[in-house]
């Protein structure tokens, strides 16, 4: 509560000056003796009257000053009273609100899910993605993962781009991308290239990725956990037709980072392709060649020479160097150059022509690699290429 109004302080104070006064007049009287009280009642009779007066006046003040104080208090009560009634009407709209829009986001994903349509705008800067918490779920050298929930439905994949921040540049560059996106999806329906939802720069200073979560996790795991339950070659071939949906775009697109990592199974068991253009991304952005930068050794092995010479310009040509790289270790369940240590070490080998050596292994021949897939697989990693098989030969020959 706040303190008592000065005016109030003032006539309380005004009052006790009086009657100290009076206090003192009385106290002047009542030491006469009989003879002068008598001779001076006249007087005393008159400042009595002034007395009363007096103090008439002061508790009238002090009654008016009471009565605005209460007032006071009355009005600041009120306004307190509509405040709360304000602040609690607005929580039970916000909690309208929140069930109406998850009334609407479900219905939303309903019909998305029946008209087999994603959202027009990839942007998702009105809710339609939450993360589910604070810490990411898994990671790789250009990214963390988390978990979020998509129209209040879905489990989906946010992955947080480290090389970008989330700033006006990179939303331009994402608004654009969006389109090439939605060309894919058009093409594919998600059929061999897992679906890109959209993107958000809503929460942190990274902007995130959004697209459905694939719970078999990436292909070598996959491939690792379920050998003696995948044939091999549908596996490759479905793979083989992602890159072959990417590369018949008009203009065709190059994924540029093909490897069993970014190919993940969905609840069926089948392989998808995912984070196609990516690396073209991160340069526009960025300002630094994809291939150039730290964060992608991992990818190293699977670069086709000349994308790690130069100006590292990467094509459908050598996309194919990378898919023959990755159904190496699809097929061996180890990384390629499985017995050189460092990336560098890699590149430098496939520069000069070294090839990978043809495993001898009855059970990697078992699952695929027969001489026949040796010898498409070479032709993949030839250091010229216009030499490399085009996907469509690669689809033929498997």
């Amino acid at each position: 509560m706040k303190g008592l109004n000065p005016n109030l302080v003032a006539a309380k104070k005004a009052v006790e000056r009086e009657l100290t006064l009076i206090r003192g007049r009385m106290d002047k009287w009542s030491r006469m003796g009989k003879i002068k009280s008598f001779l001076s009642q006249d007087d005393v009779s008159r400042e009595i009257m002034e007395c009363h007066t007096a103090i008439s006046d002061c508790i009238s003040k002090f009654q008016l000053q009471s009565q605005i104080e209460i007032f006071e208090w009355q009005k600041e009560h009120e306004a307190n009273t509509r405040l709360d009634h304000q602040e609690l009407a607005m929580g039970e709209n916000k909690q309208i609100a929140e069930a109406i829009q998850q009334g609407l986001s479900l219905n939303l994903y309903q019909l998305q899910k029946q008209s087999s349509e994603l959202l027009p705008n990839r942007n998702l800067s009105s809710g339609e993605v939450k993360r589910i918490g604070e810490f990411p779920v898994a990671g790789t050298a250009t990214m963390d993962i988390y978990e979020g929930l998509y129209l209040g439905k879905e489990k989906v994949s946010m992955k947080a781009i480290r090389a970008m921040k989330a700033d006006e540049k990179s939303r331009h560059r994402f608004n654009r991308e969006g389109e090439i996106w939605a060309k894919v999806w058009q093409k594919d329906r998600g059929q061999y290239i897992v679906p890109f939802y959209g993107f958000c720069q809503t929460d942190g200073p990274f902007p995130y990725m959004v697209s459905p979560w694939q719970e078999n996790g990436d292909a070598l795991t996959y491939v690792k956990a379920n050998d003696h339950k995948i044939n091999y070659r549908d596996f490759i071939k479905r793979i083989a037709l992602g890159v072959q949906v990417l590369h018949t775009c008009d203009p065709p697109i190059v994924h540029g980072d093909i490897k069993s990592r970014n190919i993940l199974i969905n609840e069926e068991g089948h392989p998808r392709l995912t984070d196609f253009g990516l690396s073209q991304i991160i340069n526009d952005v960025s300002g630094t060649p994809f291939t150039q930068s730290s964060i992608v050794a991992d990818s190293f092995r699977y670069f086709a020479p000349e994308v790690c010479q130069g100006g590292g310009k990467m094509s459908t040509m050598s996309d194919m160097y990378a898919l023959g790289m990755t159904v190496l270790e699809i097929l061996t369940h180890q990384q390629p150059y499985r017995r050189v240590k460092h990336h560098t070490e890699a590149v430098l080998k496939a520069a000069r022509g070294i090839k990978p050596d043809q495993p001898r292994e009855e059970e990697v021949k078992a699952r695929g690699l027969d001489d026949d897939m040796w010898t498409l697989l070479l032709q993949c990693w030839s250091l010229t290429p216009e030499a490399r098989p085009s996907i469509e030969e690669f689809i033929a020959r498997l």
